[in-house]
């Protein structure tokens, strides 16, 4: 079912990628999420395509803040400084 952020969320995901981020919103029902290449939780050798949710409304205001996230998510990837630990911490929702 169509909801009214899918377009804004498509032409988002479409920048990102023309950027080179791999990592993408997005909506799974009334809740924001990102998917893309993320360390293994396990802490296992490479990357693997993996959701974070972000516990955000699927509105404009939660999109903002989700693009964000995604950002920063992304400065610790390509760093090596993401960790499972802190996202399960309040700064989003592993699924």
């Amino acid at each position: 079912m169509a909801h009214p952020l899918d377009d804004s969320i498509a032409s988002l995901n479409a920048g990102l990628r023309s950027t080179g981020v791999r990592l993408r919103l997005e909506r799974r029902g009334e809740r924001l999420a990102l998917r893309g290449p993320l360390p293994q939780r396990d802490g296992g050798e490479g990357l693997k395509v993996q959701r974070l949710s972000l516990a955000l409304a699927a509105d404009a205001e939660g999109l903002g803040l989700a693009l964000q996230r995604l950002h920063q998510v992304h400065g610790e990837v390509v760093r090596g400084a993401f960790a499972w630990r802190w996202v399960t911490r309040g700064l989003g929702v592993a699924e």
